[in-house]
C-alpha cells in the first residue's frame, strides 16, 4: 500500500458571510452570523448589508471573481472571471465521457438558470435529445460539482442551480438595476439560487440530502432544509404571511401546531 502524500480539500464558493469578511466588513459579519429573530439590526447596518448583498448576488463567491471585484471593483472584471470558469467547465465536459456530447453539456449548463425556481424541464434544455440522455449529463455535472440538485420532498422532480450566485447572473445577464428594481430579489429565480446555495454551504461535503423542496399538487414550499431530523420550510415569497400557501398547506398537513412569524426589514 502506497502512503498518501496529500490530502484533499473540499471547498464551495464563498458564503455571504466569507464575503463580507473579504470585504473587511467584521462587524456586519458578526451581526449577519449571529442574528435571530430576537435581535435587532439598526436601519443604518441593514442598509449596508443589503447593499453589500446585492454585489454578492452579482459577484458570487469564486475566489478569483471576489479579488477582481476587491482589487478593481469592475463588475466587467468579474464578469469576464466568470466567463472563463464557464469556459473551463464546458471544456472539461470533454473528461466525462464520450457516451455524451459536449454540446448537450453546453445547452444544460445554459438551461439551469433559466429554469431556477421550477422543476427542471428537460425538452427545455434540449428538445430533441432523448431525456435518458439529458439525465445523464445533469448527474454527471453534479458529481463534476458544476450544478446543486434540489430534491424534491413530495411531488415534482427534482429543482437544480448552479454552484455559484455569481456564474448564474452572469448567464442571466444581471444588473444593479435589476436587483433595485427587484428588492425582495424574485427577479428570473435568482433568490432561488443564492438561498439554494446558501443551504447547501450548511450541510457537510456533498451532502444534497439536507436540502429540498415540498410540493403537493400546485402548492410548493421551494426550499427547506433537514435539521435535527426535522423538515424547516422556507417560503421565499414576498407579501404578508396569508399569502404564504405553500407553508399553511405544508404546516396543515404535516404538523398540528406551529407559530411561524415572517418580517421584512430590519428589526429596531
Amino acid at each position: 500500500m502506497l502512503d498518501r502524500d496529500f490530502e484533499e480539500l473540499y471547498l464551495r464558493p464563498l458564503t455571504f458571510n466569507e464575503f463580507l469578511l473579504a470585504r473587511n466588513h467584521e462587524k456586519l459579519a458578526r451581526i449577519a452570523r449571529f442574528y435571530g429573530w430576537r435581535k435587532k439590526i439598526s436601519p443604518t447596518n441593514h442598509k449596508k448589508l443589503m447593499n453589500l448583498f446585492r454585489e454578492y448576488v452579482l459577484v458570487g463567491g469564486m475566489p478569483a471573481a471576489v479579488k477582481s471585484w476587491i482589487e478593481n471593483r469592475s463588475l466587467k472584471a468579474v464578469r469576464e472571471v466568470h466567463e472563463d470558469i464557464i469556459q473551463s467547465y464546458r471544456e472539461d465536459t470533454a473528461f466525462y465521457g464520450k457516451d455524451i456530447p459536449r454540446e448537450l453539456f453546453d445547452k444544460v449548463l445554459a438551461s439551469i438558470p433559466k429554469q431556477l425556481g421550477s422543476s427542471f424541464v428537460y425538452k427545455r434544455a434540449a428538445r430533441d435529445v432523448p431525456p435518458k440522455q439529458i439525465k445523464e449529463a445533469l448527474k454527471k455535472l453534479y458529481w463534476a460539482d458544476v450544478i446543486r440538485k434540489v430534491p424534491s420532498r413530495g411531488q415534482g422532480r427534482d429543482k437544480a442551480i448552479l454552484n455559484d450566485v455569481g456564474l448564474c447572473s452572469t448567464q442571466l445577464g444581471l444588473t444593479r438595476k435589476d436587483l433595485r428594481q427587484h428588492p425582495e430579489f424574485d427577479y428570473q429565480g435568482i433568490a432561488h439560487q443564492v438561498v439554494g446555495q446558501m443551504l447547501h454551504a450548511c450541510g457537510d461535503e456533498r451532502c444534497d440530502r439536507n436540502v429540498r423542496y415540498w410540493r403537493h399538487r400546485e402548492i410548493e414550499v421551494p426550499l427547506g432544509i433537514n435539521c435535527h431530523w426535522e423538515y424547516v420550510p422556507i417560503e421565499l415569497s414576498s407579501g404578508s404571511i396569508e399569502l404564504l400557501k405553500g407553508i399553511h398547506t405544508y404546516m396543515g398537513q404535516w404538523r398540528e401546531e406551529n407559530d411561524w412569524k415572517r418580517e421584512d426589514g430590519p428589526r429596531g
